[in-house]
């Protein structure tokens, strides 16, 4: 099965459940806002890693409040 979580990747949740899920045989891909640190999930090889490429600054500024529906702008 595959599953694609939309979440912070340098979360420690997100890290959390996609290294469960991976563990437990699912093929797992996230897809975030910025760019994750690749050595957090380079043990793992069914976790892909997708990023819309923004910056932390561009996340955290108060015209992406609230910060997640930048999810959806993200699509092409």
């Amino acid at each position: 099965m595959r599953i694609l979580l939309l979440a912070d990747p340098s979360s420690a949740h997100t890290i959390k459940w996609a290294c469960s899920l991976a563990d437990a045989g699912l093929e797992i891909g996230i897809f975030g806002l910025t760019e994750p640190e690749p050595t957090t999930y380079q043990a793992y090889s069914n976790i892909s890693l997708f990023s819309a490429g923004f910056t932390t600054t561009m996340t955290r500024s108060p015209l992406a409040n609230p910060a997640k529906i930048q999810y959806l702008r993200a699509l092409p």
